[in-house]
């Protein structure tokens, strides 16, 4: 290929980017125009002008500054209360601030939870009811071996009033 052949190819393709750099990339115009490009390019053809750059371009030639075409329409709603979506999904490890540690004095199943998590609770207040089926057979022995107990003592008591035990 000859020098001039691929210096027109070469000018073919850098406006084609040109152009496609344009039509896609929103901020191109203003760019353009800053440098002086536009306004030749828009008069071939390659490039149409849009209101954006030519509201950018009195700007640039020191004219109205600032605000450009006017006030700008905004859409506001009233306010109103909506429920929000209070969910979050996470993955970790989560530990509470603050946390007790229940040390029964006796051992059993759990019948009965009176308490959730998290709820509040007062010192004395009953947390949960065990089976009582073991401590009730407990106390059936302890009385059995208490009146044991009071029984020998009162027949140790009759013989020691009668002279046989010293």
């Amino acid at each position: 290929m000859t020098l001039a052949r691929q210096a027109l190819l070469t000018v073919v393709v850098a406006l084609l980017v040109l152009v496609l750099w344009v039509l896609f990339v929103p901020a191109a115009q203003p760019v353009l125009a800053r440098i002086g490009v536009l306004e030749p390019l828009a008069r071939i053809g390659i490039v149409s002008i849009s209101s954006s750059s030519e509201a950018a371009q009195p700007a640039r030639r020191g004219g109205g500054g600032g605000g450009g075409g006017g006030p700008v329409q905004v859409v506001a709603a009233e306010p109103e209360p909506r429920v929000m979506n209070d969910i979050v999904t996470a993955i970790g490890t989560a530990q509470a601030v603050r946390s007790v540690v229940l040390t029964p004095e006796v051992s059993g199943k759990v019948m009965r939870l009176h308490v959730g998590a998290g709820d509040a609770v007062e010192a004395g207040d009953p947390i949960l009811d065990l089976d009582s089926e073991a401590a009730s057979i407990a106390l059936d022995r302890a009385e059995l071996v208490r009146s044991d107990a009071e029984a020998t003592v009162q027949r140790l008591d009759r013989l020691s009033s009668s002279g046989a035990v010293t």
